[in-house]
């Protein structure tokens, strides 16, 4: 081999470093517009397609109250009572029930007279849940027992039978 083919590499030469630095800009551009063309989008089908979105609350109660109801249904009026907590019946009083439920009735003015009676109401509630013992509340249709006598205990202090359904929305046991 001779001297004159050997080619000698300069010493103060580095390797280059690739860059990839050079399309963040791009990048966040096509992201930011991306999100925009999305945001755009969804606002177009959030509002109906260009459609008026707008409703006169006054107009909604009128058509409510316009349209009739079907033969055989009645409107039912509900009135949401606090939770009640009480011991349940044994000698050492440490086990605690709660109650929460809502009543429904078809008086127009059931939920005034659920608020004018409330006192009464609670007072027979808290007498039936603290007549009930622990095996009670064990027995699977402990729901079904508490809404009839919820019923009839109801029934008895409002003097007429304006509770047609009780719905249990929370019951617990400590």
């Amino acid at each position: 081999m001779s001297a004159d083919t050997i080619e000698e590499l300069p010493d103060s030469e580095e390797p280059k470093k690739p860059s990839g630095g050079g399309n963040l800009i791009q990048t966040i551009i096509v992201v930011l517009i991306i999100c925009g063309i999305n945001g755009g989008v969804l606002f177009y089908l959030v509002n109906g397609m260009g459609g008026e979105t707008s409703v006169d609350p006054a107009e909604t109660v009128e058509t409510e109250e316009a349209e009739e109801l079907p033969e055989g249904h009645t409107v039912m009026h509900k009135y949401v009572f606090d939770p009640v907590t009480t011991n349940l019946h044994s000698p050492y009083k440490s086990r605690l029930i709660k109650l929460q439920f809502t009543a429904e009735g078809t008086d127009p003015q059931f939920e005034q007279k659920c608020e004018e009676n409330l006192h009464k109401l609670k007072d027979a509630t808290n007498g039936i849940l603290q007549s009930l013992t622990l095996v009670d509340v064990q027995d699977p249709g402990v729901r079904i027992t508490l809404k009839t006598r919820l019923v009839n205990s109801f029934e008895k202090v409002l003097q007429e039978r304006l509770i047609k359904e009780i719905f249990i929305t929370d019951m617990v046991i400590q």
